[in-house]
Order: structure tokens, then C-alpha cells, then sequence
């Protein structure tokens, strides 16, 4: 693992996020958003975590549509997600599919998968792509996802409103590498990593500008569990079983450090701090706060490391 200065990293990204909407556009780039998967992580079943989907982007109607970020769904019509994955792209071409684990729903019949198109993005009216601050953002659905009549496919998390405790264990979830044509074809990848503090992140030369910034991650520890850059968006979360286990959303992932693996770390969106801002969007959200009682599922062993692209983006 490589690590940067604090300006660097972020300028970096910048060029990351520049390198993004480049293949996105163009598709000359063979490094993406979604070229790296979720580092030691195990997969998870079909519809596990029903509260999570894909945004994927779609060229061109007779090209499959290619998984750049991940999102949570907060109600029927809305998904929350890292601004930097919405801002400046055509949203006519967005695609977000729904209840399943598995992403590529391209010409999909058996009706595993629930696909939506996009009708508004969001972004906080703070974001700021130079310090990648305020990196969150709504998306409002063309249509209402099937919350009641195929709950067991797709869930809506509720929102943490209260305060997490340093070291308290997160679930983390992201689907991992997409061909370099733009087929999603990998399942969603699970695992769990603890809330840090600041100078955990400090370390890694990654600042946390205040509360609306969480630093989650092993930072050093053996655990070998790590959210990469192909996963920005997803949620952070716990599962809260004095609610029969429903999940709340903590955080959602802005950016890290260079290279993917056990002791890093990442910048999450800390979405107890953007409650008033999501109600100002929409009203139709639930929410939760931490207690000792939300237990997350039991880490398991993990597994061996997935093959990383590691091709360099010259875009």
C-alpha cells in the first residue's frame, strides 16, 4: 500500500474523478470507479442486503450498462450516494438496478433484477470536488421501487441520528471489477471494519474536515478488509437487532489513500451530520440511533485477496 500527501491524495483523486468521467464519455480508459473490488471481503447471498444497489451507466441502448458506484436506498423514490459518482453526468444515461447481489440485470428476463432509470440528481449544494467535502448526494428515481410488495428484493435503511462510538464495528458492501468494456459481472462483496477516529486517518495523511467526515476502516489492524475506489457510494452500516435487524445507514464512501488491502482507511460521508439537508429532499426517511444493542453480523475469516486491476488510467 502506497500512501500520499494530504493535498496530493486529493488532488489525485481530483484526477481520478477527471480519469472517471473520461471513460465514461469516451470510453478510452481502462481504470473506473468500479475496476477494483472489495478487498478481502466474502460474497454476499442474493438479496442480503436488500437496501443496497447499483448505479451503472448505459452508452448506448444496445450496450450494457456498466456499474461505476454503488448507493443505498433511503425510500420508494430516492437513493443516496457520493456526489462525485452524480455530478456533471448525463443522468438520461443512468440505470440503477435493485434486488439482487448480482448487478448484471443487462437484457435480464427472469425478473431478478428491478431497474430503474433516473429522473434528478442531487448533490449537496457544499460539494466541493478540490477538498471533496460535503461528497454526498440524493438520486431521485423515475419510479417508485417496490418497497411493500417485494420487500424481501429491496429495503430502505434508515438513517443514523445519533452518534456512533469509536471502534464500534460497520458493515461495508460493494460489488467489485467490471470488464473493461463495461459488463458488470461480479456479486457483492460484504465484510466489517471499525469506526476510527481522526488521527487513525490522520495517519494515512487523509484529513477529516469535522463531524461530516468519519474515518472507518482497520488502520492496521489484521482484519485484511478493505473498501477500494470501485465502491465509492456504498454505505457503511450496522444492523440493529433490537429492530429485527434492519439496517441503518452510517456512512457513505467519498475517497482514501492509494491501493486497496488491510491497514488502509477511507473518508466516509457521515450521514448523521446531512439529516436536516436529506429531509429538506424528502421527507420519507426513517430513522435510528445506536445503541448497545445493534450488533452486526459476525466477521468472518477473511477471504483471499482478489485480484486487483491494476491498470494505470493515461486518460
Amino acid at each position: 500500500m502506497s500512501t500520499q500527501p494530504t493535498s496530493s491524495s486529493k488532488l489525485s483523486f481530483v484526477f481520478a474523478l477527471a480519469c472517471i468521467f473520461a471513460t465514461i464519455l469516451l470510453l478510452e480508459c481502462p481504470f473506473t470507479l468500479a475496476s477494483i473490488k472489495l478487498s478481502g471481503g466474502t460474497q454476499a447471498s442474493e438479496s442480503e442486503f436488500a437496501g443496497i444497489v447499483s448505479i451503472q451507466y448505459q452508452s448506448a441502448a444496445d450496450q450494457a450498462p456498466s456499474h461505476f458506484c454503488g448507493a443505498s436506498i433511503v425510500n420508494a423514490r430516492y437513493i443516496i450516494t457520493a456526489a462525485h459518482c452524480v455530478q456533471g453526468v448525463d443522468i438520461s444515461k443512468l440505470v440503477v438496478v435493485a434486488g439482487t447481489s448480482n448487478n448484471n440485470c443487462y437484457k435480464d428476463t427472469s425478473g431478478r433484477c428491478i431497474v430503474r432509470t433516473v429522473s434528478q440528481v442531487v448533490p449537496h449544494p457544499n460539494f466541493d470536488v478540490y477538498s471533496i467535502t460535503n461528497d454526498i448526494a440524493l438520486v431521485q428515481l423515475s419510479q417508485d421501487l417496490p418497497l411493500v410488495t417485494m420487500s424481501s428484493k429491496v429495503k430502505s435503511f434508515k438513517l443514523e441520528s445519533g452518534v456512533v462510538p469509536f471502534g464500534a464495528q460497520l458493515q461495508i458492501a460493494g460489488w467489485g471489477a467490471t470488464q473493461n468494456q463495461g459488463s458488470s459481472v461480479n456479486n457483492l462483496q460484504k465484510g466489517q471494519i471499525p469506526l476510527q477516529t481522526t488521527s487513525v486517518c490522520s495517519q494515512k495523511q487523509l484529513t477529516i474536515s469535522g463531524p461530516a467526515q468519519m474515518c472507518i476502516g482497520a488502520g492496521g489492524s489484521a482484519q485484511g478488509i478493505d473498501i477500494c475506489s470501485g465502491d465509492a457510494g456504498s454505505p457503511a452500516f450496522y444492523l440493529n437487532s433490537r429492530d429485527s435487524n434492519a439496517p441503518v445507514l452510517v456512512g457513505i464512501v467519498s475517497y482514501g489513500p492509494a491501493g486497496c488491502g488491510g491497514n488502509n482507511v477511507g473518508v466516509y460521508a457521515n450521514v448523521t451530520n446531512y439529516l436536516p439537508w436529506i429531509r429538506s429532499v424528502t421527507s420519507d426517511v426513517f430513522l435510528s440511533s445506536y445503541t448497545s444493542g445493534s450488533t452486526p453480523i459476525p466477521t468472518p475469516a477473511p477471504s483471499p485477496r482478489p485480484n486487483i486491476n491494476t491498470d494505470q488510467c493515461t486518460c
